[in-house]
Order: structure tokens, then C-alpha cells, then sequence
């Protein structure tokens, strides 16, 4: 989310924030508005905590998917690279055959003359 600053250029505000002033808005209000509005107070700090507890667990699976995705991606990296190798054997497997039929053809030749 983005909002224009002083400058006229963008500024960013994150989640964190609006959710700071917003808290900031509301505490403004209990305190204006006084006891009748406890029970709130209570409740409303409670699934603050409780959005910060899950906001915290969220950063929290973003970070382990972030490993895992790098992970994958050395993985995808040491496949990719042990199929060349295997290609890379096959043509030569293949080339040495060729060779040793070459060989083998060439010594019939030889004791047949």
C-alpha cells in the first residue's frame, strides 16, 4: 500500500503500520469513552496479540518457504547436471563402441587376408 508524502513521491507503508495506527485510533477513543468500554478493550487487545502472534507466524512460514524454494532450486540445479553427465556418458559409451567395432572390423580384415 502507498501513499503520496510531502514530496509528492510514493511512500510505502507496510502493514504493520496502518495496523499501529489504527491501534493507536482505537486505544484514543477507549480512553476518551472510559470504563463502559473495558470488555472491548480487553477483547481488542486480545486479537491484537492474536493477529501479531499470527502475523509473526506468517514472516515466520515465508522465511521456511523461501529455504525450501532455495533448496528445490539447488536440487532442480544437481539434476540438470547429473542428465548432462549421463548424456555425456551416453555419447561417449556410444563413441567407444563405435571405435571398438571399428577395431574388432579391421582385425577381421587383417586375419582374413
Amino acid at each position: 500500500m502507498s501513499f503520496e508524502s510531502m514530496a509528492g513521491q510514493p511512500e510505502e507503508i507496510s502493514l504493520a503500520d496502518i495496523l499501529a495506527r489504527e491501534a493507536e485510533e482505537v486505544f484514543e477513543f477507549l480512553k476518551v469513552n472510559g470504563p463502559p468500554l473495558e470488555g472491548f478493550k480487553r477483547e481488542y487487545i486480545e486479537l491484537q496479540t492474536s493477529l501479531d502472534t499470527l502475523l509473526d507466524s506468517i514472516a515466520t512460514k515465508e522465511r521456511e518457504v523461501e529455504i525450501q524454494n532455495a533448496e528445490l532450486a539447488q536440487v532442480k540445479d544437481q539434476l540438470m547436471l547429473s542428465r548432462r553427465a549421463i548424456d555425456d556418458a551416453q555419447v561417449q559409451k556410444e563413441n567407444l563402441q563405435a571405435n571398438i567395432d571399428h577395431i574388432q572390423a579391421t582385425q577381421r580384415n587383417l586375419i582374413d587376408r
